[in-house]
């Protein structure tokens, strides 16, 4: 096949027509399953269960492809009771691989040698990632219920006025019969989520006018326009950091032909745009606030990082950074521009303003919600549960072998390691020689301003990659949007190989505790370093 003489628009339009036929067939398959509950094991595992909410049926056995989600070491565990759920299996690989047909097609090194990809603008890659993301709206949610949980966070506010962070959907009575919480897998625990996001969660059911597909349209369009936004600030800050001139990936791979990689991105599309996950909500606003950050518009960086972190609090561990990166700024005013570094020019430059509309910010929305008469003990088991991580993998062997439990002290280590780990990358981030008694000149300054903001970018994707890959014992698959978009400007290659890899988390190979985390992170990701790879530099 010549790959050449396939014109690359209309192989990024069949993809977004591959994409709409599988959103079409999700669609009458609902239908089906509508009307025969018999069906409920459909192909697609749509997590929107058309029978009696009320029903066992529709809490027991969440159309897991096996009875016993816990598959532990060996295929013998296996087990599968139905033609339809081996249907539906085949349905994901026959996705999976078209969907890396395609990508192939769109990006094999042929292709990319003749430029073809580089050559498309941003405003057109721009539309074809509107393109996608709005088959994605249109779509029945895919594996995955969580946004059945924002729903039903934003639903016991509208209908109940209850705290989200105080009560759970368990306390409201026949809530099982109630469309806005029927899907919800939680419904014993507290909200996890930031109080921006609960707001958020509120805002929107709100405007539901309790009409359950309006709830989920509207919590989609939200993820699928922060997922637009977040390109839109990668690509600005791709600009501003020159990266067109950088060494090329896998040596004809072209870094301009990034941003396209993200738009057309599968892993992305089905997590952000179809399953609607909040992740890239979060993303969304510490990208914007780190291209502020760039931009040297710090009151700006700093309300967009504390509305990263009240979304979800893992952004938290950007905001040392951030600080470092501001101080180090005004070192460089005062070598370069003569400034005395006092405090009142400290206080004259620095972020007086930001500062005080973050902390408002966040004051108003944690006294709206009582936050801290929260159930903090409910939570943190959420956020520590033992879930598809490094520890889940190393306590299941531990279990096959010795027949006990892991000591909880393991979970926590591996949380001490990594604070021990971040405090390294602050402190070399602090201690960075970025600027030279000796050199004053205005082209060495903006050298080193270049040279600060890949540090920045370098020790943020350390820190996020190392928390949500390696040290936190919870772990699901769309975490990995947590890490893409920073990685994609600084280990490219490596955020090309896990975003291609995770798309097994539409398998079986999911519901795997040892193998889901080896197959789809352990193996590419040890694969990658010990090539000896390095960042884009």
């Amino acid at each position: 096949m010549n790959l050449k003489s396939l014109k690359i628009k209309p192989l990024i339009l069949s993809l977004s027509l591959f994409h709409a036929a599988i959103a079409a067939i999700s669609w009458f398959i609902f239908y089906l399953s509508s009307k025969n509950p018999e069906l409920i094991y459909h192909s697609l595992k749509s997590y929107f269960i058309p029978v009696d909410f009320s029903t066992k049926l529709a809490k027991a056995n969440w159309i897991w492809l096996m009875d016993n989600p816990a598959w532990h070491i060996s295929f013998k565990q296996l087990k599968i009771n139905s033609g339809l759920k081996i249907f539906q299996e085949l349905i994901h690989w026959f996705i999976i691989l078209v969907d890396l047909l395609f990508i192939y097609l769109i990006f094999n090194p042929k292709r990319l040698s003749d430029k073809s990809i580089s050559s498309l603008s941003f405003k057109e890659v721009l539309v074809y990632a509107a393109i996608f993301s709005l088959v994605g709206v249109f779509s029945i949610p895919n594996d995955s219920s969580d946004i059945y949980g924002y729903i039903a966070r934003g639903a016991q506010q509208v209908f109940y006025d209850f705290n989200p962070y105080q009560s759970v959907v368990a306390d409201i009575n026949n809530w099982q019969g109630q469309a806005f919480f029927g899907n919800i897998l939680w419904e014993n625990n507290p909200a996890p989520y930031g109080p921006l996001f609960i707001f958020l969660c509120k805002l929107i059911v709100t405007i539901s006018f309790k009409n359950i597909w309006l709830a989920i349209f509207l919590f989609k369009l939200l993820s699928s326009a922060c997922l637009l936004g977040t390109l839109f600030f990668t690509y600005k800050i791709f600009n501003l950091e020159n990266l067109h001139n950088r060494a090329k990936l896998f040596n004809i791979f072209e870094p301009s032909s990034i941003l396209p990689f993200i738009a057309l991105n599968p892993f992305l599309f089905y997590h952000c745009s179809w399953n609607g996950h909040n992740d890239i909500v979060m993303v969304f606003f510490f990208m914007a606030s780190i291209y502020a950050l760039f931009k040297k518009r710090f009151n700006l960086s700093f309300v967009l990082i504390t509305a990263a972190i009240l979304i979800k609090y893992i952004a938290l561990v950007l905001l040392p950074l951030i600080v470092i990166y501001i101080w180090k700024d005004f070192y460089f005013i005062d070598k370069v521009s003569r400034i005395p570094l006092s405090l009142r020019n400290l206080v004259k430059y620095l972020v007086p303003f930001g500062l005080i509309v973050s902390l408002l910010m966040a004051a108003l929305l944690l006294n709206h919600y009582d936050f801290f008469s929260a159930d903090f003990g409910e939570i943190n088991n959420n956020v520590t549960l033992s879930h598809k991580s490094l520890f889940n993998s190393l306590e299941t062997i531990y279990k096959a072998i010795a027949g006990r439990e892991l000591p909880v002290v393991v979970k926590y280590s591996f949380l001490a390691a990594f604070s021990l780990f971040a405090a390294f990358i602050y402190l070399k981030f602090w201690k960075g020689n970025f600027s030279k008694e000796s050199e004053l000149s205005m082209e060495y300054y903006d050298d080193r301003y270049r040279s600060l903001n890949d540090a920045f970018l370098n020790s943020a994707t350390y820190i996020l990659a190392s928390l949500v890959l390696i040290a936190s014992p919870k772990f699901h698959s769309w975490y990995l949007v947590i890490v893409l978009a920073l990685a994609f400007l600084t280990y490219p290659e490596f955020a090309l190989v896990l975003s291609i890899s995770h798309m097994l988390s539409f398998t079986f190979v999911d519901q795997a505790n040892i193998l889901n985390y080896i197959l789809m992170t352990l193996l590419p990701s040890s694969v990658y370093f010990l090539r000896g790879r390095r960042p884009v530099t």
